[in-house]
């Protein structure tokens, strides 16, 4: 059961209610890219760190990865060899 600060019942929030209360609690549960500072748009659970640990990174900046640049083009000789 939630309750409030109170030990009152807590009633459901609506999503612009979750909003407004991170916006005030910021940084919150957003996680913020290591490189850029901007919110990665991800949370713990699917983060994107590269093999060497670097991170949480935005896509964005992951793209722009020696990891990325090297693994993509691999990635899509191999998609374009299975077709």
């Amino acid at each position: 059961m939630l309750t409030d600060d109170d030990g009152g019942m807590m009633k459901p929030l609506l999503q612009i209610e979750h909003a407004a209360i991170n916006a005030i609690e910021y940084p919150g549960t957003r996680q913020i890219c290591v490189v850029c500072e901007q919110p990665t748009e991800r949370c713990e659970e699917d983060a994107i760190y590269t093999d060497a640990g670097h991170g949480p990174l935005c896509l964005d900046c992951y793209h722009k990865t020696d990891e990325y640049m090297t693994e993509m083009p691999e990635y899509l000789a191999r998609a374009h060899n299975e077709t």
